[in-house]
């Protein structure tokens, strides 16, 4: 979900352009006084398997591969992947081998506290995971934290 307040000082576009798969959405963020940066672009993603008949693919496997991401970019979302960089108890990573090497090619550093749980399921899982590129980390000072307020939902509100 995005909101945007009307008398905000960002404006955004919808990259349809980027992707067009229903499980990714590419957004970027514009200032449109020019006094912050330059456009931000987020990236987010609900990495499932493809409704498709006879395609059992995520969608990291199926899209990311085709995303060029902007030099200020933001990867986040509920990506169902296990991996030893965001868990330390992962010994065999699943659903993360192409999300990896997409956040190694173009620069990409994690932003979730490491080993720190997502979602309250019956394994407490850490698969709601944000990353940002090392362009935009180098430029601002981002805190990722979990908001301790329940959100109803067994994934916790980022």
């Amino acid at each position: 979900m995005i909101f945007a307040r009307k008398q905000s000082r960002f404006d955004f576009c919808l990259r349809l352009d980027i992707c067009t798969d229903s499980d990714i959405l590419v957004i970027d963020i514009i200032d449109k006084t020019n006094s912050f940066l330059e456009t931000i672009q987020v990236i987010n993603i609900y990495n499932e398997k493809s409704l498709e008949i006879d395609c059992n693919e995520y969608t990291i496997k199926r899209k990311l591969h085709e995303i060029i991401p902007s030099e200020n970019a933001i990867l986040c979302g509920d990506l169902n992947a296990h991996h030893s960089w965001w868990n330390s108890t992962i010994t065999n990573s699943k659903n993360a081998d192409k999300l990896i090497d997409w956040l190694d090619n173009y620069e990409f550093d994690l932003l979730n506290e490491p080993d720190q749980q997502t979602c309250n399921r019956f394994d407490n899982s850490i698969i709601d995971l944000t990353f940002a590129s090392k362009n935009l980390t180098n430029k601002l000072h981002i805190f990722w934290e979990i908001n301790e307020q329940t959100s109803g939902l067994d994934h916790v509100i980022i």
